[in-house]
């Protein structure tokens, strides 16, 4: 699929104007971007995620040390290297699947709220 050169928005294959953003494909000398145009989107969610899940491990390893919160704390660093592997998936764009875990993995921080909305609206971006 071909994609406008100016907003990223699906081209049908004869299009001369951008459905979406009026662009002049002819002002591009033909040239159309074959996958979809990145955007800031999963950079800022695989950051938010990857914060959110570098917080779990530390509280996860805190609460390891103390005797009656042992099993809160394995979870919370379970939780927080699923959100980290999740981050480092959003940052490179690949595996949709496992970005989206993570950022649901660090919800349990204000984080993760914008970085599952920012991973839902880049789903496009992923390989």
């Amino acid at each position: 699929m071909k994609y406008c050169p100016q907003c990223g928005a699906p081209l049908e294959p004869n299009d001369k104007f951008c459905s979406n953003c009026g662009t002049r494909l002819s002002d591009y000398g033909g040239v159309v971007s074959v996958g979809a145009a990145q955007t800031w989107k999963p950079t800022a969610a695989g950051t938010l995620t990857i914060s959110a899940g570098v917080l779990g491990l530390i509280v996860g390893i805190v609460l390891i040390g103390r005797s009656p919160l042992f099993m809160v704390g394995l979870l919370a660093i379970m939780i927080g290297i699923v959100a980290v592997a999740g981050g480092l998936c959003a940052l490179k764009r690949r595996a949709w699947g496992l970005a989206l875990a993570g950022s649901i993995c660090s919800v349990f921080c204000w984080l993760g709220i914008p970085a599952i909305i920012l991973i839902a609206l880049s789903k496009q971006e992923f390989s």
